[in-house]
């Protein structure tokens, strides 16, 4: 058991399954040019496409995205900024890779508020800076729901 527990895989199952539910978004419900609703591989901060409707699994990416990296129109997050200041190369500034990260603190968030523990689908992988905090998450919980909820019409 203690090797499972130690292998890297172990805990990734949450951030592999929110790279799988962007991905089907943006490739087999409303097709994408990066083949995901999140941007893909992008690192631009801004929003992907201002036509998307506000309830379009894209405009609900968007919509997300925009609250987990900017504060305001001017200003970045705490959690964007941390990201900046630690990442090495431009894989934790990705959007999809952003997105993974913020997905598997959702669910470690869900999983807490019932009181439930699972560390085959969610265990901390990289220093904890490169992870939104519990209290930004309660701030995106809503955002996050809307999300999951669009998304399971499609599943």
């Amino acid at each position: 058991m203690k090797l499972i527990l130690n292998d890297g895989g172990v805990g990734a199952f949450a951030h592999e399954y929110g790279h799988a539910l962007d991905y089907y978004a943006g490739m087999h419900v409303e097709k994408s040019p990066s083949g995901a609703i999140s941007g893909g591989q992008s690192t631009s901060t801004h929003p992907a496409n201002s036509h998307y409707t506000k309830t379009s699994l894209h405009g609900l990416m968007e919509n997300l995205l925009y609250k987990i990296i900017w504060k305001n129109k001017t200003t970045l997050t705490d959690y964007y900024k941390r990201l900046e200041k630690n990442a090495k190369t431009d894989y934790y500034i990705r959007r999809n890779e952003i997105f993974a990260r913020a997905f598997e603190v959702y669910v470690q968030y869900k999983l807490q508020k019932h009181k439930y523990k699972n560390v085959f689908l969610n265990r901390v992988k990289y220093n904890e800076r490169f992870y939104l905090s519990l209290s930004e998450m309660k701030k995106l919980e809503k955002d996050f729901d809307a999300l999951m909820i669009a998304l399971k019409k499609h599943l």
